[in-house]
Formats: structure tokens, C-alpha cells, sequence
């Protein structure tokens, strides 16, 4: 039993720390070790079954110990049944043993107290003899005054027939209750006789018992042995796993809080330039629409100038030098054509310039973000640069004449105003932030998939913890019935001295 106890002991202290080796926090990972921890990922994952078959056949050995330590507990309670059994009849038979002491005490002091009677008489009857020798011897020198003495000697002759039928009376009544006693005392002895036997072959019965229930605990503790070998072996590849899988799992915290911090950041740095993006956009285009409403007063004014144009046409023969003078200002109006639409072109330029350096914030966004801070300042060194050359513009247009009637009615100059609006930061970083959110995702269903798996084995070593402890339970009770079963023994054996006292007292008395 104390091999069967050390073994549990050393399965309880491998659990334990098994458990605190699951509840210490481990170091913190290094780049590299996710790969490891993914490629050992389906590994675990094909050991899961073979650690589950494990632990059912562990519980079904349990359960044939539970059932073994069931049986040694009925054998034991009708062990302890029979041992009260025995104490109650040990119990009568000292009080048996109690009365027929004191009744023996009893007949002792009476068997001494009619002896010294007997004694007294016998002495009496002596002095009585003696003294009826000495009267006979005088009996020839005195004549009739012996009559009066013989009358004494008659009543003292009656006196003692009396004492001596008394006596007699008293002693066939001692003898009567010396046989009752006698017999008493026979049936005792053949009842402890019948008692001893009984005893001794419920001794030998229970020896057997014993030695049937030594035998099978020998063989429960070499099974325990061999199934607490079995459970390190094969508790080890499974702690193991338990310890790859926290490790891992840790890991994937710690990488998810990484990247998720990471992308807070990002997302942060990316709606900050996003709000100052689209403050700069208002702006834009506030003056855009600006600009249209100017554009719109031009073309008032060049609706007006076809009018004048038509009255013009009609007055153009009388007014040669007028239309000369209308030609060269229609050169100079296109000059000025030719340059607001060279500006508009730079303006595109400058557009689109401004998408793809959008687009290179948006990727930069995903790899550094000192990269993105130094794309914020190109941005906004742009902006500024936008704005004065919108400022040129403005001072370009307003010291500028009004445009000829065709080349107002092109419609390049107001759709180069009108250029598509680049994709902000806000949306390209969204979109590059999709299937990270993704993988986050994914990481979180395989950590609370990993949660679970832990918490199940947490609960299979709790449930090994309580099997073993009732295992130390039962042999507690055991051995506690081992020692009582021992002092029932002592018990029985002082018992059987008293009976041998007893014997050799009646012996003696017969004896006496």
C-alpha cells in the first residue's frame, strides 16, 4: 500500500505541476516562432484523438479499481459485522464470568465460615469426650452423686446432636450449591469450549480472508504500479501538447495584440490624415465651386458678347477697323485660351500626381508609419503648392480679358475644372485593412478553439485528482480496519487468559 501511495503521490505532483506550468505565463515569442507553432498545429491536432483514447482507457482502469475497492469494502464491513458480533458475545461472557466470580466468593466465604463452625464443634465434641472419660473414671468413688451430672451429660449429648444435625443440614445445602455451582461452571466451560471453537474458526475463516484480501491488495498495488507507469508514459506526450498548444496559443496573443495595436495606430494616423485630407478637399472644393460661379458669370458675359457680336456683324461693313481690331483681340483672347487651358492640364497633372501619391500614403500605411508621416508632409507641401498656384490663377484670370465666343463655348476648359477625385487615405487604408481583419478573425476562433481544449483538460485533471483522492481515502479506511481487526484479536486472546484463570480457579477449588 505505501508503493500504491507513493505512486499517486508522484502522479498528483506531476498534475500539479503540469497545471502550474499552465497557469505561469511563458516568455515572450520570437519572430520566428509562429511558423514553428503553425507547422506543429495539425501535429497536435492528430495526437488529440490518441490522448483522448488514452484517457478513456485510464478511466476505464479507474473504474475497475473503483469497483475493486468496492468489493474489499463489502468484504470489510462484513469483517467489522462479525468483529461486533464477537465483542457483544466477549461482552456477555465477561459478565457471565463477573457473576460466577462473585458467586464463587460467595461459596468460598461460606465453605470457610461452616468450616470454622465444623472446627468449633469438632473441639467442643472433643472437650465433651474428654470430659465424659474423666467422669467415667470417677464414676466408682462417688456413688448417687453422679446422677445429678449425668442429667448434665444427657442435655449436653442432646445439645450436640443438635449442632451436629445442624451442621450436617449446612453442609448437604453447601454441597447442594457446590454441585449447582460445579454444574454451572461445566456448562460454562462447555460453552466457552463451544465459543473458543467458534472463534478459532472464525479466526481461521478470517485469517483466510485476510490473506485472500493481502493477496488481491498485492496484486491491486502491483496493477496500481503498473497503471500509474502507464499513466506517466502516457500523460507525457499529452503534457507535452498541452505545453506546445499554451505556448502556442500565447504566441498568437501576443502576435494578435502586436498587430492589433499596430493597426489601432495605423487606423488612428490614417483617420487623422483622412479628416486632414478632407478639410484640405472642402477647401478645394469651395473654391472649385467658386470658379464655376465665375465661369458661369463668363458665359453671361459671353452670351453677351455673341449679341454684340451678331449687332457687330451687322455693323461690320461700316466698321472695318473695328472687326480688324475685334481679330487681333480674338488672337490675344486665344493666347489667353491657350494658357488657361495649359493650366488646367497642369491642374490634372497635379490631380492625378496627387492620386498616386495617395495611393503610395495607402501602402505605406500597411509597412511603416514613418513613412506615412513623411507622406503627410509631401501632402502638405503639395496643398500648399496647389493653392498658390489656384492663387496665380485667380490673379491670373481676374487681370485677364474676357475669352472669344468659340473658344469659350470649348468644352475642355470646364471639364479640366471637373477631374475625377482620388481615392483618400481613409478608403485605400480600409481596403488594405480588410484581410487583416480577416486574419484576426481567424486568429481569435483558433485561441477560444484553444480555450475550450484547455478548459477540457483542466476538467480531465480535476476529475484525476478527485479519482485519486478517494483512492487515498479508501486506503485509509483500509488500514484503519486492518488495526481494528488487530485489536479484536488482542481483545479475544485476553479473553481467552481470563477463561484459563477461571479453569485453574475451579481446579483449585475442586482441588480444595
Amino acid at each position: 500500500m505505501n508503493k500504491f501511495l507513493k505512486e499517486f503521490r508522484h502522479l498528483e505532483q506531476e498534475i500539479e505541476s503540469a497545471v502550474h506550468n499552465q497557469s505561469t505565463p511563458s516568455a515572450e515569442p520570437r519572430p520566428d516562432e509562429p511558423a514553428e507553432t503553425k507547422s506543429a498545429e495539425p501535429a497536435a491536432a492528430s495526437e488529440r484523438p490518441k490522448a483522448q483514447q488514452q484517457l478513456r482507457r485510464l478511466e476505464a482502469k479507474l473504474k475497475e479499481k473503483i469497483d475493486l475497492c468496492a468489493e474489499k469494502d463489502l468484504q470489510i464491513a462484513a469483517v467489522l459485522n462479525e468483529g461486533e458480533m464477537l465483542s457483544k458475545r466477549q461482552a456477555e461472557q465477561e459478565q457471565t464470568i463477573k457473576k460466577l466470580r462473585v458467586a464463587l466468593r460467595e461459596a468460598q466465604t461460606a465453605a470457610e465460615q461452616h468450616g470454622a463452625e465444623a472446627a468449633t464443634l469438632r473441639a467442643q465434641l472433643a472437650a465433651a469426650a474428654e470430659g465424659e472419660g474423666k467422669e467415667g473414671s470417677r464414676e466408682g468413688g462417688k456413688g448417687g452423686a453422679n446422677c445429678s451430672a449425668d442429667g448434665d451429660e444427657l442435655g449436653a449429648a442432646e445439645q450436640l446432636a443438635s449442632v451436629q444435625a445442624a451442621f450436617e443440614a449446612e453442609l448437604g445445602a453447601a454441597a447442594e450449591r457446590e454441585a449447582a455451582l460445579s454444574e454451572s461452571v461445566r456448562e460454562l466451560q462447555l460453552d466457552n469450549a463451544r465459543l473458543s471453537q467458534a472463534a478459532r474458526l472464525r479466526d481461521e475463516g478470517l485469517a483466510a480472508q485476510l490473506g485472500e484480501l493481502s493477496a488481491r491488495s498485492d496484486a491491486a498495488e502491483a496493477q496500481a504500479k503498473v497503471l500509474a507507469d502507464a499513466v506517466l508514459q502516457e500523460t507525457e506526450p499529452l503534457l507535452k501538447q498541452i505545453a506546445s498548444l499554451q505556448q502556442g496559443q500565447q504566441q498568437m496573443q501576443a502576435a494578435w495584440r502586436s498587430s492589433e495595436a499596430a493597426l489601432r495606430g495605423r487606423l488612428r494616423e490614417a483617420e487623422a490624415a483622412a479628416t486632414a485630407r478632407g478639410n484640405a478637399l472642402v477647401k478645394l472644393q469651395a473654391h472649385i465651386d467658386s470658379l464655376t460661379a465665375e465661369l458661369e458669370e463668363q458665359r453671361s458675359a459671353a452670351r453677351a458678347a455673341v449679341e454684340s457680336e451678331r449687332a457687330a456683324r451687322v455693323s461690320a461693313e461700316e466698321a472695318v477697323s473695328a472687326h480688324a481690331r475685334a481679330a487681333a483681340v480674338a488672337d490675344t483672347d486665344a493666347r489667353r485660351w491657350e494658357l488657361q487651358h495649359e493650366r488646367a492640364r497642369a491642374l490634372l497633372l497635379d490631380a492625378e500626381r496627387r492620386a498616386a501619391e495617395a495611393k503610395s500614403t495607402a501602402e505605406s500605411l500597411e509597412q511603416e508609419l514613418r513613412r506615412e508621416r513623411e507622406v503627410a508632409r509631401e501632402l502638405r507641401r503639395s496643398h500648399q503648392q496647389e493653392l498658390d498656384k489656384l492663387r496665380q490663377s485667380e490673379a491670373a484670370r481676374q487681370a485677364a480679358s474676357a475669352a472669344d465666343v468659340d473658344e469659350l463655348r470649348t468644352p475642355r476648359a470646364p471639364t479640366a475644372l471637373y477631374t475625377p477625385k482620388p481615392a483618400t487615405a481613409a478608403t485605400v487604408s480600409a481596403r488594405a485593412a480588410e484581410p487583416q481583419h480577416g486574419e484576426l478573425a481567424e486568429l481569435r476562433q483558433q485561441v477560444r478553439a484553444m480555450e475550450r481544449r484547455h478548459s477540457q483538460l483542466i476538467s480531465q485533471l480535476a476529475t484525476l485528482h478527485a479519482e485519486r483522492e478517494q483512492l487515498q481515502a479508501e486506503n485509509g479506511s483500509l488500514r484503519a480496519m486492518a488495526s481494528e481487526f488487530s485489536a479484536m484479536r488482542e481483545q479475544h486472546a485476553i479473553a481467552l487468559e481470563m477463561l484459563g484463570e477461571k479453569e485453574e480457579q475451579l481446579e483449585a477449588l475442586r482441588g480444595g
